[in-house]
């Protein structure tokens, strides 16, 4: 489906290399009743949904960004927002991420990630 949105930018070989990467991880579905299911994005390195569009757009940054050129992310959270989309930008090529956080009002478990 995403060659449609790529065409002429990323050519399918690559845009399958940018796909394995980003979801290394089982993203399992879960059969509910009859005809539905539910695919459970809760899988990812920081357990949060926000895995599942963040490592996609981190690889997506790197693919696009010239020799020499850097990306600085920064991200602001109270929760698990930030740290779920600063960890795949770290990880990234040329990219730099940068977590802002309340630290007395943040959750033990939020500002561990």
């Amino acid at each position: 489906m995403l060659k449609r949105f790529t065409a002429g930018d990323l050519d399918e070989a690559r845009l399958k290399e940018l796909c394995d990467d980003a979801y290394s991880y089982p993203v399992p579905l879960e059969h509910v009743e009859a005809k539905t299911y539910v695919m459970r994005l809760d899988r990812g390195p920081t357990a949060s949904f926000k895995d599942f569009a963040a490592r996609m757009m981190a690889r997506w940054n790197g693919a696009f960004l010239d020799g020499g050129q850097e990306l600085v992310i920064l991200t602001a959270t109270s929760g698990d927002t930030g740290s779920a989309v600063a960890t795949p930008i770290a990880a990234s090529r040329g990219s730099t991420a940068w977590c802002c956080s309340p630290s007395p009002r943040c959750p033990r478990a939020s500002a561990s990630r």
